[in-house]
């Protein structure tokens, strides 16, 4: 009952491990040994009856005795190789697990790794970044500054000589208008000299005429 016992759950192990043609081929070799050993079986005793009869039956009943061990046997390597394959096959299933674990776990280290460094290579460009924009900046408002400072000494250059030119206008026109003023005096007095002597010799004129005597007179008068 034990090898019987043993060898069912052997052989299930067996069928459940194999695949489908290897089954069919392995069924198929034992119903030819089968049918063999009936062929057997059945032609040893007409053989023996023809010649000798109870030692073809004797000699039947030795190979029939071998052939079965030698099925036994087989089963039992068969039977023992795939208990074999079947500790192998749940060893492995009960190590796979931590095994995928393992890999998952260290796919995590390096996905956390790699991004880690792919952060710290972004921070490091957006630093440069900003170092640069700063530096630009810098230069573009002290260039703007000098422009700046340039144009507004460019307009007090400007309005310092418009202020210079307006000076020396009005200078200029203040000396003219004292020039004509002079001139001006000058002929006014010269017209008023003029018509104060005409006046005195009009004044003189008419006093002589006032002492002239009309009357006649003797060459002694």
């Amino acid at each position: 009952m034990g090898m019987k016992g043993g060898t069912s759950w052997l052989t299930a192990v067996k069928r459940a491990f194999r695949s489908p043609t290897k089954d069919t081929h392995d069924d198929e070799k034992k119903r030819d040994k089968r049918r063999w050993i009936f062929r057997k079986q059945n032609t040893s005793p007409v053989k023996s009856v023809g010649n000798n009869g109870g030692g073809g039956a004797s000699t039947a009943a030795a190979e029939q005795r071998h052939a079965i061990a030698v099925a036994v046997a087989k089963a039992a390597e068969a039977e023992a190789a795939v208990a074999t394959a079947q500790a192998a096959l749940q060893a492995a299933r009960l190590t796979k697990p931590s095994y995928g674990r393992k890999h998952h776990f260290g796919a995590i280290v390096i996905q956390t790794a790699f991004r880690g460094y792919l952060a710290r290579r972004a921070l490091r460009a957006l630093k440069g970044l900003v170092k640069l924009q700063a530096l630009v900046r810098g230069h573009n408002v002290r260039k703007q500054a000098k422009m700046t400072l340039r144009c507004m000494q460019a307009l007090v250059k400007v309005q310092s000589r418009v202020l210079d030119q307006r000076m020396r206008l009005s200078h200029d026109g203040c000396s003219r208008k004292s020039a004509f003023s002079d001139t001006n005096s000058v002929w006014e007095s010269r017209y008023l000299q003029d018509i104060s002597d005409r006046r005195s010799l009009s004044r003189e004129g008419s006093s002589i005429a006032d002492d002239w005597d009309e009357r006649p007179h003797t060459v002694e008068e």
